[in-house]
């Protein structure tokens, strides 16, 4: 039976398509670390990437499209590193989240295109509704990895997701306000804010102590 799918040296159309999907999204962070979001145009991303407006349509259905995929692209890359980080720390919830919290930093500083988006989706313009879907993808992250990192289990409740929304929405206004340097305290003093915070939601999540 002859295969319905063509190839184009020896790659199918689907295939071609991922991977001009990738050179699009890679060169958008390329140009976010660059020049910024505020900057970035479909004409730029095209140049970087090699191909033309049409490949990119054929992807992206406008710019903030592009900006939400690369957001939730970066974020979950990112999170494995992290999660993975405070995995390896000790049985100890705080200390784990202090780990995790450290990780993010190291994200935020060692990332240029991610520390960017992080700080101008944060601003009023017109980009901070991307913010958003920047907390949401987050705090779907933290609620995948919640098990295995800091054993909570029963995590499906409405409760316990806008527990865990308001954590990261808060701790993300912290530690960029710090990046800004519109919020002075000691690195470790941030970490310890944003751990106690999560851990504000831990207990939230396991219920009260019993009895």
């Amino acid at each position: 039976m002859v295969s319905q799918t063509r190839r184009y040296g020896g790659v199918t159309q689907e295939e071609r398509k991922r991977l001009r999907r990738e050179n699009l999204l890679k060169a958008a962070a390329d140009v976010v670390a660059d020049v910024g979001t505020n900057k970035l145009t479909v004409t730029q991303v095209c140049k970087r990437a090699g191909l033309t407006e049409r490949y990119f349509y054929e992807s992206f259905t406008d710019r903030h499209a592009l900006i939400d995929e690369l957001v939730a692209t970066l974020a979950s890359e990112h999170f494995v590193a992290i999660a993975a980080t405070a995995a390896l720390g000790p049985d100890d919830r705080r200390e784990r989240l202090r780990l995790a919290v450290g990780a993010i930093l190291h994200a935020y500083t060692s990332d240029t295109a991610f520390g960017r988006l992080a700080i101008e989706l944060n601003s009023q313009g017109a980009l901070a509704r991307h913010r958003t879907g920047l907390v949401r993808t987050l705090a779907n992250l933290v609620s995948q990895h919640a098990q295995a990192v800091f054993g909570l289990h029963d995590l499906a409740s409405i409760e316990i997701h806008m527990a865990i929304r308001y954590a990261v929405a808060g701790s993300m206004d912290l530690i960029v306000d710090w990046l800004t340097g519109s919020l002075e305290c000691e690195q470790a003093q941030l970490i310890d804010a944003c751990a106690e915070l999560g851990y504000a939601v831990m207990r939230t999540a396991l219920g009260p102590p019993e009895r």
